[in-house]
């Protein structure tokens, strides 16, 4: 699907031919909450960072950490742990330390050594749609996403209490299973128990 489609279809199932330029923002609406509430593999990333005393600014369009790593000079991977800033002040030791804190548009790191390079997996927020960049991973994976997203927004635009709140719990629902498909992804599902 394309931007373009996406607007049209937002359109015929609003059944409304005099909002064509309101569902641009519907659609900008509805990518907002996809990027700040879905974590599908379609949104992750990696970079190397490096620290000076200990911070490093997170990378463009970064919206959450999947792992923060190392690799120690004996090839030994460290996954460093997300902790409160409170707890990376207690941990301040000098000795090597596992964990990090995230601080706005930056990563602390307790007891940094400045010359390592820290792996970063992450989640980005895709590029905004637009009449120049009219497709994305996201929309073509879940385009259900944008729409009912969209369509709640036109709801609430509209004053339709009935169809928003239909869209809303769609909207909802839809991006719960995208996360719960995406999690199955990385962790696997439970296994299967039997009984006797």
């Amino acid at each position: 699907m394309t931007y373009a489609e996406l607007q049209t279809l937002v359109a015929d199932y609003l059944h409304r031919s005099d909002l064509t330029s309101e569902i641009t923002g519907f659609i900008e609406l509805a990518e907002q909450r996809i990027y700040r509430e879905v974590r599908a593999p379609e949104m992750i990333d990696s970079t190397t960072i490096q620290t000076i005393d200990g911070i490093a600014t997170l990378p463009a369009g970064y919206v959450d950490t999947r792992e923060l790593s190392y690799t120690r000079t004996n090839n030994r991977h460290i996954a460093l742990r997300a902790v409160g800033r409170h707890q990376l002040t207690q941990r301040r030791t000098g000795v090597w330390s596992t964990v990090y804190s995230i601080q706005g548009l930056s990563v602390e790191i307790a007891a940094p050594q400045d010359d390592v390079d820290f792996d970063l997996l992450y989640f980005k927020r895709l590029d905004t749609l637009s009449d120049s960049a009219p497709e994305n991973d996201m929309l073509d994976r879940y385009p259900y996403l944008f729409l009912y997203g969209a369509l709640a927004e036109g709801g609430r635009f509209t004053r339709d209490k009935d169809f928003e709140t239909r869209m809303e719990a769609q909207a909802v629902l839809d991006i719960q299973r995208v996360n719960l498909d995406s999690k199955h992804t990385r962790h696997g599902e439970a296994p299967s128990i039997g009984v006797g």
